[in-house]
């Protein structure tokens, strides 16, 4: 029972005392981009997590740029709610493939504060989280709305498993 009971104090005194150190280290901050796209300057070298979803990837120089729709972070670093109105950008020293990082795509950047360009924040990437892909309308509507005028009630006709070209529009 003794046993058992210093191994219980001893485990919660090692979380407790390792918890705040493995935060404290970690350094990162979520960043206020209001406040850091205002003077970037002064937050040059400051590590922040910032997310939103991906609006466009580009290539230049060896290096991947992407640009971010801003948008809160929820307690689990992932992000939520409406876009705020601010986009940033995120420059990789690696590739970033086009068919991972898509438009509509939620990203979470840990990063390094690295200046500004075309007046909005860049930041140097050190961890990219990706989050689901974004719905795709063709998957659910698979047959161009404008062949049946967008009319709900045709509508159900149109998609699977009613409409299907592939099997003679049997559904099979």
């Amino acid at each position: 029972m003794v046993i058992r009971l210093l191994l219980v104090l001893f485990a919660a005194a090692w979380l407790g005392g390792c918890a705040p150190a493995y935060v404290a280290g970690a350094g990162q901050t979520a960043g206020d981009l209001a406040a850091l796209t205002a003077d970037p300057q002064a937050a040059r070298g400051r590590e922040v997590r910032l997310g939103g979803e991906i609006v466009s990837l580009s290539h230049r120089e060896g290096k991947s740029l992407l640009t971010v729709r801003h948008r809160e972070l929820d307690a689990r670093g992932r992000p939520e709610g409406q876009a705020s109105g601010r986009t940033f950008l995120v420059e990789s020293e690696r590739f970033l493939s086009p068919s991972y990082y898509v438009p509509g795509r939620q990203v979470t950047v840990t990063g390094t504060v690295a200046g500004s360009r075309d007046g909005r924040l860049l930041l140097a990437a050190r961890d990219l989280r990706l989050g689901d892909y974004p719905r795709w309308e063709k998957y659910y509507h698979p047959v161009p709305r404008e062949w049946y005028d967008g009319d709900p009630a045709l509508e159900y006709w149109f998609t699977p498993p009613h409409f299907d070209p592939w099997h003679g529009g049997h559904g099979r």
